[in-house]
């Protein structure tokens, strides 16, 4: 169940008997970004690193009450999105009642799923421009199509709706890179985006693109502070298809210096907000280079003057 991503993982007596005789489900493709975790970490090659059997029901109780759940509906031939929304428990005088939901329709953007969602509270607090989605949402797209149909099949990326001729498109390829070497790359350029604003008296227009198929919980955990991801909107399937890639956009006011054991915080005067596109592919489609996401997908909307490729160990200067 784990490996099939199901939400009404419950039954206790088969996860311990799973978990007794060894039994090791396959993976399955699509398996959402939590559970997908939760069952490499059930796996781990170290096993100090495996969950105590306990941890792992608290885990899973949490994901099955997950506080937004999508289901895709077709409608006079116009797709929308079901979304429901802050389910309540049953209450202790009737624990057999159905949980009831609120539900909302969002139509879906050319049969895509493009949702803009608000960002924490205590990110807007280093947020100066407050009146556009630019700072106050985070976009997030669930691609269905292969990287060289992207542009064919309608996708597009939040950028060019601000009409801004962008310069520069900045490319971090990860593989299995934590989060301290990420950061090590990501600040040397964000230090040097702000040295070529201060050069020109008319704006630098440069958006940073970072690609990877990797759901390490602490580099998922560092692009949430930065404002550039969000746990549990990421969608599987929409109508039937299968997400390839979940592509998250948000213009970050921050910059993050992550060590071995504490993260410093930079929001000064002279920052420059970010242009930032998180491309997560799924990990079932690694003979998809990354620069094909890059290249085929991105580049074609973006239309940038200037293309530059960095891995996430290299720090520029």
């Amino acid at each position: 169940d784990i490996a099939n991503g199901l939400k009404h993982l419950h039954d206790k007596s088969i996860i311990h008997r799973d978990s007794v005789s060894l039994k090791r489900e396959k993976s399955i493709e699509n398996t959402p970004p939590r559970y997908a975790n939760l069952y490499k970490n059930c796996w781990s090659s170290d096993p100090d690193l495996r969950p105590e059997l306990n941890a792992i029901l608290i885990e899973l109780e949490k994901l099955s009450t997950e506080t937004i759940e999508f289901i895709t509906n077709p409608t006079n031939n116009t797709c929308y999105l079901t979304i429901r929304v802050d389910p309540k428990e049953p209450s202790k005088q009737n624990p057999l009642e159905q949980p009831s939901y609120r539900q909302e329709n969002v139509e879906l953007l050319n049969g895509n799923l493009v949702i803009d969602c608000p960002v924490p509270e205590n990110m807007l607090r280093n947020v100066s421009h407050k009146v556009s989605k630019e700072s106050t949402h985070l976009r997030y797209t669930a691609c269905t199509s292969k990287p060289e149909a992207f542009k064919e099949k309608k996708f597009t990326l939040r950028q060019i709706e601000y009409k801004r001729e962008i310069e520069l498109f900045i490319m971090i390829n990860m593989h299995d890179d934590n989060e301290i070497l990420l950061s090590h790359t990501l600040n040397g350029i964000m230090e040097n985006i702000v040295y070529l604003c201060s050069l020109k008296d008319s704006p630098t227009w440069i958006v940073v693109c970072i690609i990877s198929d990797s759901r390490s919980e602490p580099v998922l955990a560092y692009f949430t502070a930065l404002g550039v991801y969000q746990d549990n909107i990421a969608k599987a399937k929409v109508n039937k298809k299968a997400v390839e890639a979940h592509i998250y956009e948000y213009t970050t006011p921050i910059s993050i210096k992550q060590f071995k054991n504490s993260a410093e915080m930079m929001i000064e005067e002279g920052n420059v907000p970010v242009q930032m596109l998180f491309c997560l592919i799924e990990q079932s489609k690694k003979a998809v280079d990354s620069s094909q996401w890059f290249f085929s997908a991105f580049c074609p909307i973006i239309v940038p003057k200037i293309c530059v490729l960095i891995d996430t160990d290299v720090k520029p200067g």
